[in-house]
């Protein structure tokens, strides 16, 4: 049996409920793999470091505009097979009634998978 050590619980995307990600700084995108409000992990093909901060808007089809974010990244996970990094990040900076709706959407999507 395994324990959540993180404080907040993190809610991943499904596939009914993709959240591209776009990064400020470049033409390159990736996808938010799960949030919680204090840290989220994303999947993308940009190679970054520990340490980086990033910036980077998180669109989802729910909300009607996207979500800014700025985070730290923490851990980087490389996928060879895939070809992309997974990492981890602490959230910086980011809109608090924004970072309430998209939680919001990801934990009724969350919400409707446990009860199908």
């Amino acid at each position: 049996m395994s324990f959540e050590k993180r404080k907040t619980p993190r809610f991943t995307c499904s596939e009914a409920q993709v959240c591209p990600v776009d990064f400020k700084d470049s033409y390159e995108t990736g996808e938010l793999f799960d949030l919680s409000r204090e840290g989220l992990s994303l999947k993308s093909a940009k190679p970054l470091n520990t340490d980086d901060v990033c910036r980077f808007e998180i669109w989802a089809s729910d909300l009607e505009k996207p979500v800014s974010c700025e985070a730290r990244i923490m851990w980087v996970r490389f996928d060879s097979d895939k070809e992309d990094y997974l990492y981890g990040a602490s959230i910086l900076q980011m809109d608090p009634s924004s970072k309430a709706d998209l939680l919001d959407v990801l934990y009724q999507d969350w919400k409707q998978r446990v009860l199908d």
